[in-house]
């Protein structure tokens, strides 16, 4: 997931810093400047316990990036306070107390005199104080060359001599074969109703993708599958992992980009599911009792059971004496072993999986029924940008996922086979069970 280039930069950075010395890591679009980042604040702040580190970004994006991105990987704490500096006055403070020891700012803070555009002047810090010798800056963002002339440009030299000798200047230049932007990540919209958060998992995806697309992706996680759907309308992400219902609802705005393979089909079944000693052997045996479902928006974790009541013309709110929302597949299968519920409705492929990884779980549950097979939760992305690069990329990436040892490793976490070609007719059997809960009395 790291990459030889990025390794090497990592380790030589770390030379430099063990001497005291600074240096610059040119970086082209897409090569992982965040991640090197991330892995070198973390081990500046990790190896010494006084150290301090200055994330300076060129915009406003990157800076929110960069935090986001800190927070994820433990760098800055979940609960912690933002890092991020909004006010001049406050950086100049910032930085000569101890605290805090990760501090994002944009180059905006600084201006021609040298220093803060702040009465006070940061420049008397220079070498005189523990907090500003033990500090690190990170440079994310543009050419810092392109602002040669500019206050901006004219106070990257003092910035740097105003933390210290031990100063690390990672530059991430815009044109370094003429582009006119510096790379943002692709923006991979996931939900715990599906991954339920699994972290080597996920990451083992988007590193394998990053790897073949040659630019970061950075997961975008949300609770639920309405959630992601709306933030991939809103182009908060670029594509998502979503499940066949919310696509068939939004497909006149989203198009399918691929579908998993899972035992060689791209296919899924729901299974309806019990306690391990329970005799039910069909739904309506399972009447009266509560009920687990994952997702409102999730095909075999609400859609199934309900348009099987629907069929009925008997309707969940009656059906079952009381039904909850996990928010996950696995929390469904949990509920149920746990006797928290009765029943369950839950994706078929995340049971096999936890049979597989966690039999101690799925144990305690049975299958009651299986329903139809239908397409397999696509990648999904805005219909009008299929054919961009960007998108392009992003489907070429899956499509060779087998072709990569990171990919294959990716594939093996996830239990799944490889990524295929979308085929949209598989998903009418969800479009039929669409209709038949419309149809409902």
């Amino acid at each position: 997931m790291l990459g030889a280039g990025r390794a090497t930069g990592v380790k030589l950075a770390q030379e430099r810093l063990a001497k005291r010395e600074g240096g610059v890591i040119w970086h082209t679009q897409g090569s992982g400047k965040s991640i090197l980042m991330v892995l070198l604040a973390k081990w500046i702040l990790e190896r010494e316990p006084d150290a301090r580190v200055l994330v300076i970004t060129d915009r406003d994006e990157f800076d929110k990036q960069i935090e986001g991105v800190m927070r994820n990987a433990g760098v800055a704490g979940a609960d912690a306070p933002s890092p991020r500096v909004t006010r001049r006055d406050e950086f100049v403070s910032w930085l000569g107390a101890p605290s805090p020891r990760l501090i994002c700012a944009l180059i905006h803070k600084f201006d021609a005199r040298g220093g803060c555009r702040s009465d006070a002047d940061p420049r008397k810090m220079q070498g005189g104080t523990r907090e500003t010798r033990n500090m690190s800056k990170l440079w994310h963002g543009a050419d810092p060359a392109r602002h040669h002339g500019s206050a901006a440009g004219r106070s990257s030299d003092s910035a740097t001599a105003m933390i210290g000798r031990r100063s690390l200047l990672l530059a991430t230049p815009a044109l370094v074969v003429g582009a006119a932007m510096a790379s943002t990540p692709f923006r991979l919209g996931l939900t715990s109703v599906f991954l339920d958060n699994e972290a080597p998992v996920i990451a083992g995806l988007t590193g394998a993708l990053a790897e073949t697309m040659g630019r970061a992706v950075l997961p975008v996680q949300r609770r639920s599958y309405a959630e992601v759907t709306r933030l991939l309308l809103d182009g908060g992400v670029d594509a998502a992992w979503l499940c066949g219902f919310p696509w068939l609802r939004n497909r006149s705005r989203l198009g399918l980009v691929a579908l998993p393979l899972w035992r060689g089909q791209p296919l899924y079944r729901s299974y309806l599911i019990a306690g391990a000693d329970d005799t039910a052997t069909n739904l309506g045996d399972l009447r009266d009792g509560v009920h687990a479902f994952s997702d409102p928006d999730s095909n075999s974790g609400w859609l199934v059971t309900a348009s099987d009541l629907a069929r009925r013309r008997q309707p969940v709110e009656t059906f079952f004496r009381r039904a909850i929302f996990t928010w996950g597949h696995r929390n469904v299968v949990r509920a149920v072993a746990s006797g928290l519920t009765r029943s369950g409705s839950v994706d078929g492929y995340v049971w096999e999986a936890l049979a597989a990884v966690e039999p101690a779980l799925t144990v305690r549950t049975r299958i009651v029924t299986r329903s139809e097979w239908m397409g397999f939760p696509p990648m999904v992305a805005r219909r009008h940008e299929l054919s961009t690069p960007s998108i392009q990329a992003f489907t070429h990436a899956l499509r060779r996922m087998g072709n990569t040892s990171a990919g294959r490793t990716a594939l093996e976490q996830l239990q799944l086979d490889g990524f295929a070609q979308p085929d949209a007719g598989l998903f009418d059997p969800i479009a039929a069970r669409l209709r038949d809960l419309a149809a409902k009395p």
